[in-house]
């Protein structure tokens, strides 16, 4: 991993690179990353962020565990299973990101962020059972895709407040998330369907990966955040209270 910090007045510069090897699949990957930052006032009050990043990954693993509990599962019925691993890229996210902080009155601080997320080479499955061999055939592909918006408004304490001993820094966040695709989330590295499938959605027929995610679609989430620090002993307790729209 390889990063750089340029600062020019009050315009900061931050490039970087990321080289991994995936064993698992044999792939080389490299993530690039670049982010900046204006802090307007020189002051630290008004400040816009924006960045670039690409992150390689998704839960590889848990795709090797699913396939050797399938094979016990199947063994004891007496299927026999194959699994076809053919080229597959290791998954990837591309991520935009916008951010907006000001520091209001003497010590409130509000943050907007925007991220966009597309998530590329998902690596989804197929299954079929030869009827003549009795053999359960898995295939992998990446196929799987998924665009992300969310949405985040927070605000908190620069300084937090002193009662006795005692630090309490409150915070309370909304955020909005939105994702379309074709793959389910909740499952993992499930059957999929590719953007060739139609679909009937809110009475109309569209293609797949036009439909909001089933299992990660959860519109609007409030959250309260409240940590209480006993300075004496640094014992911290957080406490967190949320409410969150129904998934759809």
């Amino acid at each position: 991993y390889m990063a750089d910090r340029i600062s020019w007045r009050n315009v900061s510069l931050m490039p970087g690179v990321r080289y991994d090897y995936d064993n698992y699949l044999s792939n080389h990957n490299i993530s690039p990353r670049f982010m900046t930052e204006w802090d307007i006032f020189a002051d630290q009050t008004s400040m816009i962020t924006a960045g670039y990043n690409r992150y390689y990954g998704g839960n590889i693993l848990d795709m090797g565990l699913r396939d050797i509990r399938n094979s016990w599962t199947e063994s004891v019925s007496g299927n026999k299973t194959l699994t076809r691993y053919q080229d597959l890229k290791t998954p990837y996210n591309d991520e935009l990101a916008m951010g907006l902080q000001q520091k209001i009155g003497k010590n409130v601080i509000a943050r907007a962020n925007y991220v966009y997320r597309e998530a590329h080479d998902q690596i989804s499955k197929s299954s079929r059972t030869d009827s003549a061999t009795k053999t359960t055939i898995t295939e992998y592909n990446n196929d799987g895709k998924t665009k992300t918006h969310s949405f985040n408004l927070s605000f908190e304490l620069a300084e937090p407040l002193h009662i006795s001993q005692v630090d309490i820094n409150p915070q309370i966040v909304f955020s909005y998330i939105k994702s379309k695709g074709n793959l389910s989330l909740n499952n993992g590295y499930e059957e999929s369907n590719t953007g060739d499938n139609q679909v009937v959605y809110n009475g109309n027929l569209v293609s797949y990966d036009s439909v909001p995610v089933a299992d990660f679609n959860n519109p609007l989430k409030i959250s309260l955040n409240m940590d209480f620090t006993h300075q004496p002993s640094g014992l911290v307790w957080a406490n967190t209270l949320a409410w969150q729209e129904a998934r759809k």
